[in-house]
């Protein structure tokens, strides 16, 4: 990986720099690219993943780092672990959240569409990594909403990392490319196993709205 900046100072020694780097968590501090490597060949999209302290990522506060994907580099990049019981895994998840108007460009399997946020999930438990993609694959042929999902080669810091599904995050982007829904509709991510209360709910969108009161039927 090879980044750098411009930084000029004037007469009355007031530096400005390119990248403007005005947001220390919503902008990039660096261009950059990367060497390819002759070697590495992949029936996969190829996910390249820099950081300085690999461990820092595996927690819940996360870091921050520089991606390279299909031409384009992505610097000061926030990554984090996610999941729940996959956080214990020796294979874990993580979520990646790019800053504004430097959002992700998708496989053009997916559409080549720009992504501000999406998972790179584990295939820990499922060694023949077809679960994830084909899952989604199914609510799509149903007709049911689902977040887009394909397989990657993640590499990091310039070593094979692992295999893991890029899984589209779930928020009013979703809702907006799957054209039959309003993106200003409420959306909320449950995992409380069908209890009643709002325990184990999440709102993804619409949040200044209260919660309502969730009663299974």
């Amino acid at each position: 990986m090879i980044r750098w900046r411009v930084e000029s100072r004037d007469v009355n020694g007031i530096t400005s720099a390119n990248p403007l780097f005005f947001d220390e968590l919503n902008s990039p501090e660096y261009y950059g690219t990367v060497a390819l490597d002759p070697a590495l060949e992949s029936d996969l999209p190829v996910f390249e993943w820099f950081l300085q302290n690999p461990n820092a990522a595996n927690n819940r506060t996360g870091t921050r780092v520089s991606v390279m994907h299909l031409g384009e580099f992505y610097d000061n990049v926030y990554c984090r672990i996610r999941g729940g019981s996959s956080a214990g895994l020796s294979k874990k998840s993580y979520k990646f959240d790019f800053n504004t108007g430097h959002h992700f460009r998708t496989v053009e399997q997916l559409g080549g569409v720009r992504a501000e946020e999406f998972n790179l999930n584990t295939t820990w438990t499922d060694k023949a990594y077809i679960r994830q993609p084909l899952s989604y694959e199914i609510y799509d042929m149903a007709g049911s909403p689902g977040s887009e999902c394909v397989l990657m080669r993640v590499e990091q810091n310039g070593q094979f990392f692992s295999v893991a599904a890029y899984t589209e995050q779930v928020d009013k982007r979703l809702l907006r490319r799957e054209s039959r829904l309003d993106d200003d509709g409420a959306l909320y991510k449950m995992f409380n196993a069908g209890t009643s209360g709002t325990s184990g709910v999440e709102k993804k969108n619409r949040k200044s709205e209260g919660m309502p009161i969730f009663r299974p039927s």
